[in-house]
């Protein structure tokens, strides 16, 4: 007789009928009662029996049981591991078989009914994020008498990833509003985050897996543009995304105040730059100070960032009419501004105009009207020569004060019967315009009108020959303070010049 339980069951067996069990068990009778059996209770029973008979004797019998008792198979315990997102991942599970020995081994995830892996070992050959999660390691067998044996071992793998950030966030207020600022962090370990704004730290946040936020409780016009945030934990630093604010506001200029002053210098071409703050882009208009429309100066707006726009002042060949005081209006729908522009010449002064010579006996009358218009001061003097090359000073420095002021002077000491070649050369500390040289006999009258300027080449020539023969270094003092020349060294040069 055989009998197989599983182990943990409770087994009783039945002697025969009228017999004492002879037997170091514990048993009641004609039962062998074993309450929880194991697998060490597997092995061969026997059940003995006995009467005594009248005569004396004894009649004995006895039967034997085979007892086999089945078992599930152990799977040995399984430590948490760690690992970075990429690495190749190998987790063996130990079996110890069970009664019977012929054993299923596979593997299971917490929460996902639909993984599984079977065999001893778990393999990710390039593990990701989305598999950190609990497994759990199954050993079966199947019982002879039906039913299985299982034991399993659960162990957490952790998956080590940086920071993942959210992109494309965007926040629009209006100025004076409050701000939140947010975007989401997911990494493994959790991850210190920092705010930017322009190169400047705003706010530290350690240990961020989830929402990361900074709050601006007012806001201002300069807050428009990108925060910068950036994310850092021990499997990758610095890992960045940014988070946008636009703050409506009406226009003002970027450096403060109310006034811009704009310069021309010498090559007469206008190109000032007015910078100015303001969400949306604004339009801009020109005016005179009188409210008159400008008709003289080109606008142009141009973009340096979402909230900050330069506009442009453009004018070439500026004269005289364009310097002075405007009014620029800069608006957009939260609001505008009134900007008062002074334009002013940084420049070598205009030619003289309107040039006359006379000449008589022996001298010379020069009349011409200043080009002087305001801002600089700025003199002039007359200048002569026989070739219309080489020129000497025939008069002292004049202060030009008056606008369009007529100005005249006499030149002596003339050779009679000589055609002579005058202009008149205006100077400031931006440096010195020559006029065109008109020429005339003496012993004779002649007047000759100029009203237009010379070639470039030409005047560029003169002023450079004029400055490098009347303002070297001795001599620069006296040039730049408007000093007399010397009589004396005018006669010499005078009289080189008729030689």
């Amino acid at each position: 007789m055989s009998r197989v339980p599983t182990s943990q069951e409770n087994l009783l067996l039945l002697c025969f009928t009228g017999l004492r069990l002879i037997q170091t068990l514990d048993c009641n009778g004609q039962f062998l009662w074993i309450p929880s059996i194991g697998r060490e209770d597997s092995g061969t029973y026997t059940c003995f029996a006995e009467n005594t008979y009248s005569s004396g004797n004894k009649g004995k019998a006895n039967a034997t049981i085979e007892i086999d008792v089945q078992y599930p198979p152990v799977v040995s315990p399984l430590p948490n591991v760690k690992h970075v997102v990429g690495d190749h991942v190998k987790i063996t599970c130990v079996v110890t078989a069970g009664n019977p020995s012929s054993t299923t081994v596979y593997w299971t995830k917490s929460g996902n009914s639909g993984f599984g892996q079977s065999g001893s070992s778990l393999v990710f050959p390039n593990i990701s994020r989305t598999q950190n999660g609990i497994y759990s390691c199954v050993a079966e067998n199947n019982y002879l008498i039906g039913g299985k044996g299982t034991d399993q071992q659960s162990f957490l793998l952790d998956v080590l990833y940086g920071p993942i950030l959210a992109t494309g966030q965007t926040v629009r207020v209006s100025e004076g509003q409050s701000s939140r600022l947010s975007t989401s962090v997911s990494s493994n370990p959790a991850s210190n985050v920092s705010w930017f704004k322009d190169n400047v730290l705003l706010l530290i946040q350690p240990q961020v897996n989830g929402t990361t936020s900074y709050t601006i409780a007012r806001t201002e016009c300069t807050d428009t543009g990108p925060f910068l945030v950036v994310a850092s934990n021990g499997v990758q630093s610095n890992h960045s995304t940014t988070v946008s604010l636009y703050v409506y506001c009406s226009p003002r200029l970027a450096e403060g105040g109310s006034s811009v002053e704009l310069s021309v210098g010498s090559n007469r071409y206008l190109n000032g730059h007015v910078l100015v703050l303001s969400f949306p882009q604004p339009n801009a208009s020109l005016t005179l100070q009188n409210g008159a429309l400008n008709t003289l100066i080109t606008l142009r707006i141009e973009t340096k960032a979402d909230n900050l726009f330069t506009i442009m002042l453009i004018r070439s060949n500026a004269q005289p009419n364009v310097f002075g005081k405007y009014v620029l209006d800069v608006t957009n729908q939260y609001g505008g501004t009134k900007i008062d522009i002074n334009i002013i010449p940084k420049s070598k002064p205009f030619p003289a105009a309107q040039i006359k010579v006379n000449c008589g006996h022996e001298d010379a009358f020069i009349t011409w009207q200043s080009s002087y218009f305001g801002y600089e001061q700025q003199y002039s003097y007359v200048q002569y020569s026989t070739d219309n090359i080489k020129f000497v000073n025939g008069s002292d420095y004049i202060a030009e004060d008056n606008k369009q002021e007529i100005l005249q002077i006499t030149v002596s000491d003339l050779q009679d019967s000589s055609v002579y070649y005058f202009r008149v050369n205006t100077f400031n500390r931006y440096g010195l315009s020559s006029s065109m040289s008109t020429n005339c006999s003496t012993g004779t009258t002649q007047v000759k009108n100029l009203s237009e300027r010379p070639p470039r080449e030409f005047v560029n020539a003169i002023d450079n020959q004029v400055y490098e023969q009347y303002a070297t270094p001795n001599k620069k003092n006296c040039f730049r303070r408007c000093c007399n020349i010397r009589k004396k060294k005018k006669r010499q040069q005078h009289n080189q010049a008729r030689r």
